[in-house]
């Protein structure tokens, strides 16, 4: 439950935060491999992204009301929850008017109050994406990504280490939005 409510503050403590346009280039070297069709996937348009969903697990956002309801193509946050923890999040950020860089060092601090965590720099589908590393806890998440797409920031938090993790890590895609 303490996973949860770490998320929620997330949600309210970054509901303004936004990026700048990556260049053409960049987003043109984005082509999504195709998922089996068999699996279920969660595909948000408005932010540009999908995933599979894994078996057994659905995808939900949170109301205004803070009430968490099935996500929709276009939900700002979308997280998946295993029995009562909330062990993974998406967040879409738009009209900031910094980097992912700049975002995650404006940030880092909220998921890493010690200033401990691992990084590095790397791929995530074919984009460039930003890594941090933690311990698992409430104040710490095991991982942080930070990648910028087609003017927009996503932000993916996981909270716990499970299996699960690494293959919705390895079914995410980026595909362009309209507009």
């Amino acid at each position: 439950m303490k996973y949860l409510y770490f998320s929620l503050i997330f949600l309210l403590f970054f509901s303004g935060c936004g990026t700048v346009p990556v260049s053409q280039t960049q987003a043109d070297q984005t082509v999504p491999e195709p998922i089996l069709e068999d699996q279920e996937t969660y595909k948000n348009t408005h932010f540009g992204y999908s995933f599979v969903i894994p078996e057994g697990l659905a995808v939900y956002t949170l109301t205004d009301e803070q009430l968490a309801v099935p996500a929709t193509e276009d939900s700002e946050t979308v997280f998946l929850i295993d029995g009562e923890t909330n062990f993974f999040t998406i967040r879409g950020i738009e009209d900031s008017t910094k980097s992912a860089h700049e975002w995650l060092s404006d940030h880092f601090f909220f998921f890493y109050p010690t200033g401990e965590a691992g990084q590095r720099v790397g791929d995530l589908a074919g984009q460039q994406a930003f890594f941090l590393s933690g311990d698992g806890t409430a104040t710490s998440p095991a991982r942080l990504i930070v990648i910028e797409f087609e003017e927009k920031t996503i932000v993916i938090t996981y909270e716990k280490e499970i299996e699960a993790f690494d293959a919705l890590l390895d079914s995410i895609q980026f595909i362009h939005t309209e507009g």
